[in-house]
This record gives structure tokens, sequence and C-alpha cells, in this order.
């Protein structure tokens, strides 16, 4: 499970880690009082979807709806299911994923109109990217001057995106819907990245060398007037990795 507040977040006056400390905490007395017979008669990991609820509290916390709803729905159907209140199966499980998926893509779609209506995307694809892979992948290259981002679709596939001759003159966002697939980003030295995708056991792995965000603070003031490449969207079974 991974979970990653949006960016605009960092100013909570509740950090990730302390709901990450606290987590962790109650997992250990839990099993502490297991191990000293205080809970005898009570299968614990019966209540292992707990988990699910919980990261539903902290998403919603952080203000990420979608990925809230997400993780409470799971949550309370594996809970009752493993209480015995209703009979899961897969029969029932996949067509709740598939308007979950759904959902997700409308999500897309609306992002990316309002950023055409806004100025912020072309139909010029020559400083943007747009792609859509369906069981299926591919490379490409972007050398473009003016990059301004765009978007990017895979449903069980996969993308290798090569941004090393492309420049942003001020900030850029690509708009990442992964669903059992991965997108892999390879871009200039000098660009800043900031993450605030939505993760649903998936993942953004950021290997470039700029300095990561809790370094950034006692960073000079060159470094805030380098290019920001934001990735956006949502990770669903899916990781992105991007490096130099």
């Amino acid at each position: 499970m991974a979970f990653k507040p949006h960016h605009s977040s960092c100013n909570s006056p509740i950090p990730l880690k302390v709901f990450g400390a606290l987590i962790f905490i109650l997992i250990g007395i839990v099993f502490s009082l297991k191990n000293m017979n205080l809970l005898s008669g009570i299968d614990i990991w019966k209540y292992w979807p707990v988990l699910f609820i919980i990261f539903a509290l902290m998403s919603m916390f952080y203000k990420q709806y979608i990925q809230s709803f997400i993780h409470l729905i799971l949550g309370i159907l594996l809970l009752s299911h493993n209480l015995g209140y209703i009979s899961l199966k897969w029969s029932h499980v996949w067509p709740i994923l598939l308007i979950i998926l759904g959902v997700i893509l409308l999500k897309h779609v609306l992002f990316y109109n309002k950023l055409k209506e806004e100025g912020k995307v072309e139909d010029d694809l020559t400083n943007m990217i747009k792609l859509e892979y369906f069981m299926g992948g591919g490379e490409t290259k972007n050398s473009s001057q003016n990059f301004k981002g765009g978007s990017i679709t895979t449903f069980m596939g996969g993308t290798k995106i090569d941004l090393r001759k492309a420049r942003i003159k001020t900030r850029a966002t690509i708009d990442i819907v992964a669903f059992w697939g991965g997108v892999e980003l390879i871009v200039p030295r000098d660009w800043q990245i900031q993450v605030s995708a939505r993760q649903f056991l998936g993942g953004v792995g950021d290997r470039t060398d700029n300095p990561i965000e809790s370094e950034r603070n006692n960073a000079n003031d060159s470094f805030q007037s380098k290019p920001v490449l934001e990735i956006s969207g949502t990770l669903m079974m899916g990781g992105v990795e991007i490096k130099n």
C-alpha cells in the first residue's frame, strides 16, 4: 500500500510521518496485547482491512477524496467479509473494480479538457505528449524547447519517454493514469520533480539528482529558479520511475 499526500498539503499541521508512526505504534500495541493473552479468543488477522479504513481517513485529511473513497469501500467490504456479514466472491469484486477504473479515467479526461479550456493544452502536440496504451507499450522522445507536459494512460501496458533534450520555461504537468502499467521518464538534471499523483497499490520512484523535498527548504535561491515537472494523476497497481 502506497500513500503520498498532495504537495499542497506540505503545510499540514500533522505530517504524514506522524500518521505512519501512530499506525506502527497501534499495530505494535495490538500484537503485544495478543502475545500477553489479553486478546485471547480474538482473531486479530480478521481485522487487517481496518488499515484500509485508516488510509481512507488519512487520504481525506489530505483532501484526496477519490483515494479516500476507494480505500474506504475496500476496507468496509473486506472487513465485512472477514467478520462473516457478507460473502465476497470474485464475481462481486470485478464489477466494483471496473466502476473505480471508469471513475479514474473519467476524471483524467475532465482534467485534460479543463487544461485545454485554460489554454494550457494545445492541439499541436509538438510541445506536449499524449500517449494511450492498452495492453501494449512503446518508447518515445520529445525535444521541445517549450515543453508543456501532457497526459499518459496505460492499461496493462508501459512506456518509456526520453525528455533529456526537452526544456521547460517555468512549469509543466504530466497527468498519468496507470492501471497495471508502468511509465519511465528520463528528464534533464536541472528539472525539479513534484509528485501529486494519487497512489493505490502503486508508487512513484524519483531517482533524479535534485535534492529531496525535505532538503529544498535549505537549498539556495538558485534552486527555486529551476523548471518544475509535476507528476499528477492516479496510479492503481502501477508505477512511475523518474531518472536522469
